[in-house]
């Protein structure tokens, strides 16, 4: 980190991951934003990870033009042309994303943040999940899709919500 940048601190009591089993949520975003969308000007930028006695903390970049959901909500809607600029980098982020063998699971305005340049940012990775390759599928029966709930009730794609399985077009959805 550079001395005077400001940063986000992401601090998650140790505790309370444990009870709530978070810890394999905290170990995917970390290993996405460590290996997988490192470089894309389109997601969060990881900076690091420290922990205290109580939390463990999560350093991203600040994205100061705040939460797209709020931006869209202040505003009562936005431009087209402002949802095609958004809608263009998010498939860019999302690009990365599979390309590096991860689906999102829980894309919404909520996970999208906004720059102070304004350009949008896919943030929390903690429920991406897997991408089952070609040669998976090959090995394994017909059927190689994943089938666990996650993301949010409001966003979930049909697929998910009526247990029929789904690749990484779930994120497309």
């Amino acid at each position: 980190m550079i001395p005077g940048v400001k940063v986000a601190v992401k601090a998650m009591s140790k505790r309370a991951l444990v009870e709530h089993g978070h810890v394999p949520y905290l170990h995917t975003e970390i290993t996405v934003l460590m290996h997988v969308v490192l470089g894309s000007p389109f997601c969060v930028k990881y900076l690091g990870v420290f922990e205290t006695n109580s939390s463990i903390c999560v350093v991203t970049e600040l994205l100061s033009g705040g939460v797209l959901f709020d931006v869209i909500r202040s505003l009562g809607g936005i431009p087209v042309k402002h949802a095609r600029f958004y809608l263009a980098e998010l498939v860019l982020a999302l690009e990365k994303l599979h390309d590096g063998g991860y689906m999102h699971r829980d894309l919404k305005p909520e996970n999208l943040m906004l720059s102070a340049a304004g350009h949008l940012k896919l943030i929390d990775f903690g429920v991406c999940g897997r991408i089952t390759t070609g040669r998976e599928r090959e090995s394994k029966s017909r059927e190689a899709k994943r089938r666990t709930f996650c993301g949010t009730a409001e966003y979930v794609s049909p697929e998910c919500l009526y247990n029929q399985g789904y690749t990484q077009a779930v994120d497309l959805g």
